[in-house]
């Protein structure tokens, strides 16, 4: 509102001025033409006072100082959230020297154990043809050694000669431990070199206490010139009834009529020297 009254102030005094100053050319001019005989007093107008245009007329309220703007410091850029904010990048990290990888140690692989299948023993049981500990002499006689033999089983011992010259018969004893071992069959035949034989045997000859004694005699006195060669005497039947270890010894001199241990040719006479080697039998649970 004081704003529109200041201009409206100026504007009177601006056209008050205007008005006057024609004015006051034509009166001078007016003046200057003008001869008049009698001196005549000529009014002349006075000089309307200038008005300071900022001088304010009395009854007049003056117009508040404008207070000059106050300077407004530089606006502080404030980050727009759109910024991205930087993030630090991080370092790489080291690249790990490598180091000397042992070499595994070959580890030789086993083959799985098969496991072994139990076959029935039969009645009686077939022992492959057993050797002597050391290499035999001519006329070596010798019993098979057996072990880990079951309880209840059946069994067979072979009883063989090795490199006899001209045989026609051959008597011996066997002692072994009737509580061990009882005794089943003998076999009857008997094979040497080309040749085959008959085996006769008798238990617990003479004596009727001594049951742990078997007399077996082998004939093959069909031939003239008699047998030569390594076979087996013969076959001789056990089952196991108790455990333990039970001797095969040959023996002589046993019995009511002692028993001999012998090799006799077609003509009587002894095959000497002879050696006789013993076995044994071990029973197991």
């Amino acid at each position: 509102m004081k704003a529109k009254v200041i201009i409206a102030l100026f504007v009177c005094i601006f056209l008050t001025a205007v008005i006057a100053v024609p004015a006051l050319g034509c009166k001078s001019k007016t003046t200057r033409i003008i001869h008049t005989p009698h001196p005549s007093i000529v009014a002349t107008a006075e000089p309307t006072e200038e008005i300071n245009p900022t001088e304010t007329p009395e009854g007049t309220t003056a117009p508040a100082d404008t207070p000059e703007p106050t300077e407004t410091g530089a606006p502080t850029a404030t980050p727009s959230d759109n910024t991205p904010t930087p993030t630090s990048s991080p370092e790489p990290s080291p690249t790990p020297v490598p180091t000397d990888t042992a070499q595994p140690t070959a580890t030789p692989t086993q083959p799985p154990a098969s496991s072994p299948t139990t076959v029935p023993t039969p009645t009686p049981t077939t022992i492959s043809t057993p050797a002597p500990s050391q290499t035999p002499v001519p006329n070596t006689v010798y019993i098979q050694t057996l072990g880990n033999q079951k309880i209840g089983h059946n069994f067979t011992i072979q009883v063989r000669i090795y490199n006899t010259n001209k045989m026609a018969y051959a008597r011996y004893d066997i002692r072994f431990d009737s509580s061990i071992l009882s005794y089943q069959t003998t076999n009857s035949s008997s094979a040497i070199g080309d040749g085959t034989g008959s085996a006769y045997f008798s238990l617990d000859p003479g004596s009727l206490g001594d049951n742990g004694l078997l007399r077996i005699m082998v004939d093959y006195g069909a031939y003239e010139e008699g047998i030569s060669g390594s076979g087996y005497l013969c076959y001789i039947n056990f089952s196991a009834i108790s455990t333990g270890t039970s001797p095969l010894s040959f023996v002589s001199g046993h019995g009511d009529l002692p028993g001999k241990l012998e090799l006799v040719k077609p003509d009587e006479s002894f095959i000497i020297p002879v050696s006789w080697s013993n076995g044994s039998v071990t029973v197991v649970n």
